[in-house]
């Protein structure tokens, strides 16, 4: 009886256990990909996976009745094709309901067909090695779950869901031709015929089992655990990238440790089983005390690699489990009836994972948060083997002793030992809605940054890996409006109010300007450091710095390592922008606290500011919330003698770019995606990550050589396509600019918002997370709630502009944007037209269906309606006509008329520009050569 064609028989049941199990363990990565898809939610989208893994044993019962009437060959091809149908069917769903019936009914039920048989087949060929046998072949399953998931990865991200389950059906379509090879044990059959004659078909339902005692005994044991069982599989992926902030090719991985645990858990079971085979229900009973324990400590897990470790605990041990289940059920209940018992006990299986899934993505629903699901389902399947030492020590008399019932005792009072603790631990409703810590929080600001300069707006001339991970994976902000110059965006950030009200609204400070945001004002750490936050600045200031209270040490930062003009040299951090005509105000900028920092002379500016980053990300103790600016001077131009700097490593990353000026562009911003990537990594590795927003900005419109041609040289290479204008304009592409919100504290991800938003919103959206109180007078706004749950903003209005120095004037209202006047230099050249990259417009970069692409139509053929915002004002529907070619100015003079007027009072409550000429005092030979404060 035993091996011969028994072993070809286990190398099938390998394989489809692998095909079958692998793909039933990627539902957790398929889940994160539906989730951000369909946006339906984590209890009803959870309803696939359980559907799927319930009825792979739910089907039990009608499984064995069908082996009964025909053969485990003929079930087993039948289950093939059925799933197959089932998988082909999802890749046409419009919705999660859709894929719950076709994915998780339809291919479910074609699995449980294939999943019995297995079991039973193996059973029928060996004896003495029954139990290496069945660990052998049930270890296919493991071995899927390990490497399925990569790939399954793969394919979501590289070809989409619906392609997924296309391939899918064709590797789910080797276990028909697999299933062939399953012959009957012939000895088995003459054995069984002359014992007892022509057998009869099994009843569907073998119900003299469910008065047996011990039979109800073990189906309640079954259930708890079963219950528990797919959970892990369905949600570590999910988990580990919204609440550990983990990759999701991280995340698929935990997935893989499963299935190599489980792999080597069930040879190990089957093994040990038949060396122990007086002592394996002790065995059975510790490797379902093992597995409870290992998803407990999913639940408390604060890192990846705690879940990892987890994973593999679970793994190893559930396998085991599994390998030796229709083992004890053999030893206890007798080998002919194994294919009644083992079906019923599927059924009780399908039918607890039909609840158990749903259940834990309603706690993860309520609670925000998964720990409390696997605290509770895992403190459930400890307790299943408290249930099993219930059955009468006779039934088991063959696989258990004297040493094992003294055991017996000890599980069954252990779960009344840990569970209060256990739950004492688990998260309430009341404690995750108000979190313990306080979100760390870290706000990147890119300099001159243009609005083609990412990858996610649909051009990828620039890669951008990691600020595109960083949107994809949060909230893309696409309704996102700065102000039109440095000085008074960073204003507005810094105080929560229009620019108007500081006197900050006309042009930027300049270097030796004797002015700055007036220290009456009370800026973002002042407030932060009230709610607790310990607040770190590195990079630009460029809000004055005449007195040293003006300098961000005394305005409530607790560090700064920067510079406080407007614009640097990269590597000598002697800034050239207006340093007079002699140069007496060419001098030396850049600080650490109140020191200069000439040891940092030769070091790359976007390199040394993120080293500083990092630096204080790992030494920050977060018994107290972290709030760090950084604020970059990349991609802002140099100096006049040599605008565009970088290394040459990140110049050599875009060959392609035949323009010089745009290429070395390219890798300053390239420069800067690396340092959103360490910044990234260094909260994963500290693991604080789960508790962070961050948020990615540029500070207005890039700037390309029409800056040049308004201002004079330098010029940068920025690109603003396909918006009209670029920096100091009031045009979008002087205002829209890239942002991105990341935070695994978000509800909804993986999305793109096109809510209306203005820098002032960040002060009162910061205080809100930090626990603090509304603020009065400001005009920023909270939209925490808009970003996060995909609210509608609470803002209707945005006001540009309103600077009489350069005639200018702009607001935004709803949908409706209104321009009057237009600034020109002498020359009388306007910064109001659409500008392709330098270099030309390449179609080849385009990104076919980009998430934060605009909807704009071809300049090739639009109709424009001209606008000359000098003579008269312009007005735009920015919903309907992002980059403005339609004036409807004459067409809504209504409109034209109640937004003059809102603009008129604002001007009433608007304080005048307070520009200043440069103080001879600030000279540079007067401040050993120094860009320093020279009053006090």
């Amino acid at each position: 009886m035993e091996g011969g064609y028994g072993w070809v028989v286990v190398f099938a049941t390998f394989l489809i256990n692998a095909i079958v199990q692998g793909v039933v363990a990627s539902c957790g990565i398929l889940l994160n990909v539906l989730l951000d898809q369909f946006k339906e939610g984590k209890a009803i989208t959870g309803w696939i996976p359980s559907l799927l893994g319930g009825l792979l044993l739910a089907v039990g019962p009608f499984s064995s009745y069908l082996i009964s009437r025909s053969s485990c060959r003929s079930v087993t091809v039948l289950g093939g094709f059925i799933a197959v149908i089932g998988c082909l069917i999802s890749s046409l769903a419009t919705s999660v309901r859709f894929l719950i019936f076709s994915y998780g009914i339809v291919t479910g039920f074609g699995f449980g067909l294939l999943y019995l048989p297995q079991t039973i087949i193996v059973a029928e060929w060996f004896k003495e090695t029954r139990s290496t046998a069945t660990g052998i072949g049930l270890s296919g399953a493991g071995f899927g779950a390990f490497i399925i998931p990569p790939i399954s990865q793969y394919i979501l991200k590289e070809y989409g869901w619906s392609q997924y389950f296309v391939l899918s059906s064709v590797l789910v379509s080797g276990c028909c031709g697999l299933g062939l090879l399953l012959r009957p044990n012939p000895e088995i059959n003459a054995l069984m015929e002359k014992s007892a004659g022509i057998p009869q078909p099994a009843p569907l339902i073998a119900s003299h089992f469910l008065r047996d005692p011990a039979f109800i005994i073990y189906c309640v044991s079954t259930g708890l655990f079963s219950g528990s069982y797919r959970i892990p599989f369905s949600f570590l992926p999910d988990y580990a990238v919204r609440q550990l902030s983990s990759s999701k090719d991280q995340a698929a991985y935990l997935l893989s440790y499963l299935g190599i645990a489980s792999f080597l858990g069930r040879l190990l079971g089957g093994v040990v089983g038949d060396r122990q085979r007086h002592r394996r229900f002790l065995v059975f009973l510790i490797l379902i005390v093992l597995s409870g324990v290992s998803v407990v400590a999913m639940g408390f897990a604060d890192s990846y690699t705690t879940l990892a470790v987890c994973s593999l605990g679970y793994g190893a041990a559930s396998g085991g489990r599994v390998a030796l289940n229709s083992i004890i059920l053999a030893d206890i209940f007798g080998l002919p009836a194994l294919t009644q018992t083992f079906g019923l006990v599927c059924l009780v299986q399908g039918i607890s994972i039909f609840f158990g899934t749903p259940v834990a993505g309603w706690l993860a629903d309520l609670f925000g948060d998964y720990r409390t699901s696997f605290i509770l389902f895992g403190t459930g399947m400890m307790c299943c083997s408290s249930v099993l030492t219930m059955i009468p020590v006779a039934r088991r008399s063959t696989i258990s002793g004297y040493g094992e019932r003294k055991v017996s005792w000890i599980l069954r009072i252990l779960p009344c030992l840990v569970i209060p603790f256990l739950l004492g631990g688990a998260p309430t409703v009341k404690s995750l809605q108000t979190p313990v810590l306080k979100p760390n929080i870290i706000f990147i600001f890119a300099d001159d940054m243009g609005w083609n300069d990412v990858g996610f707006h649909g051009y990828n001339e620039i890669r951008t890996p990691n600020i595109d991970r960083l949107a994809s994976e949060g909230v893309i902000l696409n309704g996102y409006y700065t102000q039109y110059m440095c000085t008074p965006s960073r204003s507005a950030l810094m105080t929560g109010k229009y620019p108007i009200r500081t006197g900050l609204q006309h042009y930027v400070l300049r270097i030796a300007e004797p002015r700055g945001l007036p220290l009456t004002e009370k800026i973002m750490p002042q407030y932060l450091d009230e709610a607790g936050y310990k607040s770190h600045m590195i990079g630009k200031w460029h809000l004055g710095y005449s007195q040293k209270q003006m300098t961000p040490t005394l305005r409530g930062f607790e560090s700064f390592f920067g510079y406080y003009t407007g614009q640097n040299d990269y590597f000598n951090y002697t800034p050239t922008a207006g340093v007079g005509a002699q140069g007496e105000y060419l001098a030396f900028d850049l600080w650490d606290n109140l020191q200069p920092a000439r040891n940092s002379i030769g070091r790359y500016a976007t390199e040394l500011f993120t080293e500083k980053a990092v630096g204080i990300i790992n030494s920050h103790d977060y018994k107290d919330p972290l709030f760090l600016y950084l604020s970059h001077l990349a991609p802002h131009y140099a100096n006049a003698y040599d605008p565009v700097q970088a290394p040459q490593k990140y110049i050599d990353r875009f060959p392609g770019i035949a323009n010089e000026g745009r290429r070395k562009y390219a890798a300053t911003v390239s420069a800067l995606d690396d340092s959103v990537g360490q910044v990234m990594d260094a909260l994963k590795v500290k693991g604080v990550a789960g508790n962070t927003v961050i948020v990615f900005s540029s500070d207005n419109g890039g700037a390309g050589a029409e800056q040049g041609i308004e201002f004079g040289p330098p010029s940068t290479f920025a690109s603003n396509w396909p918006l009209r204008g670029a920096k100091s304009s009031q045009w979008e592409g002087g205002l829209r600019t890239t942002a991105a919100l990341w935070s695994p504290l978000l509800e909804l991800k993986g999305r793109v918002s096109t809510e209306l938003y203005h820098i002032s919103d960040w002060l009162p959206t910061f205080i809100r997370l930090a626990g603090g109180s509304p603020i009065d007078n400001l005009d920023g706004y909270d939209i925490w709630d808009s970003i996060s749950k995909g609210l509608p903003s609470p803002r209707k209005e945005i006001l540009h502009q309103i600077d009489p120095v350069w005639g200018e004037y702009a607001l935004r209202w709803n949908q409706y944007k209104l321009i009057s006047g237009s600034h020109a230099n002498a020359a009388g050249y306007r910064i109001d037209k659409w500008y392709d990259p330098e270099g030309g417009f390449h179609a080849n970069y385009v990104v076919p269906n980009a998430p934060g692409a605009l909807a704009c139509a071809d300049k090739k053929t639009a109709e424009i309606v001209a606008c000359d915002a000098v003579a008269m004002p312009c007005l735009f529907d920015i919903e309907m006509d992002p980059c403005e070619y339609w004036n409807i100015a004459a067409e809504r003079t209504d409109i034209v008329d109640y937004m003059m007027d809102l603009i008129r009072a604002f001007n009433e409550t608007a304080l005048p520009s307070n520009n200043l000429p440069q103080d001879p005092r600030a000279a540079a030979g007067l401040n050993n050569g120094l860009v320093q404060p020279w009053l006090e």
